[in-house]
């Protein structure tokens, strides 16, 4: 049975070695614990695990159960205690202590339960399609207007841009601006859109793909693309999609408009 080094919640600076049954389930470094301190019940995070002397070994009390399934404290976080420990000299507990929340750290700490949803499938267009017609304006819809971004890098990402609209009220008004961007996608989609524009960016991106589904009064400006594939892919969807241009791009295209067709290439030099 391994051991584990456990600091003590609460105002001591209790640090106590506990067993660890098989029962108490995965318990790694950074996990929350409860643990039997004296005549009652405490809380307490976990800092090493370790092969327990044989001598002390039936004599260690075991951790009553793990209170969070994952460490509240990432590994990354615990390498980093542990240099700071190492690097100035003290114990590790006291680092920890700088990491965990005073909050957390309170004897009176109770559990927390993490509620979580995800789809089980991923929609399809003909079930997304069916949202129309839009629903009633109330106070409850949001409204997501008036944005600017500017000024910005970008060193990496998986994803340069993605922006979700409804079509109660699709989101208008966005300006991204003067910023520089290496991704591996380009825009994965401009959905319910009114008013958005870039301009002023240099974007360098494994695919050309942008992806638009009814929006409109859109405009791509002063944009010097450096794309693999030497052309851009417009892929505009919906009865709503128009006024979509596409100017000065790569300093020698003058104006590119949609005109309903779709996909619409885009050569850049």
């Amino acid at each position: 049975m391994l051991a584990a080094r456990i600091l003590v919640d609460g105002q001591s600076d209790l640090v106590l070695d506990y067993g660890i049954p098989p029962e108490a389930g995965n318990v790694r470094p950074g996990c929350r614990v409860q643990i039997p301190l004296r005549n009652r019940t405490a809380t307490g995070t976990v800092l090493t695990l370790s092969e327990p002397d044989p001598a002390w070994q039936d004599r260690l009390k075991p951790i009553l159960k793990l209170i969070d399934p994952e460490p509240l404290i990432s590994p990354v976080m615990m390498d980093l205690a542990a240099w700071a420990a190492d690097y100035y000299s003290v114990a590790l507990d006291q680092m920890i202590r700088c990491l965990l929340p005073e909050t957390v750290r309170q004897e009176n700490t109770s559990e927390k339960i993490r509620k979580m949803v995800h789809l089980e499938k991923q929609p399809t267009r003909e079930e997304l399609d069916a949202r129309y017609p839009a629903r009633k304006v109330n106070r409850l819809t949001p409204d997501v207007k008036n944005i600017l971004i500017k000024d910005f890098i970008v060193e990496s990402a998986d994803q340069f841009f993605t922006a979700n609209g409804i079509p109660e009220i699709p989101f208008n008004q966005v300006v991204v601006e003067n910023g520089e961007i290496k991704c591996r996608k380009l825009i994965g989609a401009l959905n319910d859109a009114a008013g958005f524009t870039m301009r002023k960016l240099t974007i360098e991106s494994q695919h050309n793909d942008i992806h638009i589904l009814d929006g409109k009064d859109i405009l791509f400006e002063d944009i010097h693309f450096k794309l693999p594939a030497g052309e851009i892919m417009v892929n505009v969807e919906g009865e709503r999609s128009g006024n979509i241009v596409f100017k000065n791009i790569n300093a020698n295209q003058e104006k590119v408009e949609y005109k309903k067709e779709s996909p619409m290439r885009i050569e850049i030099k």
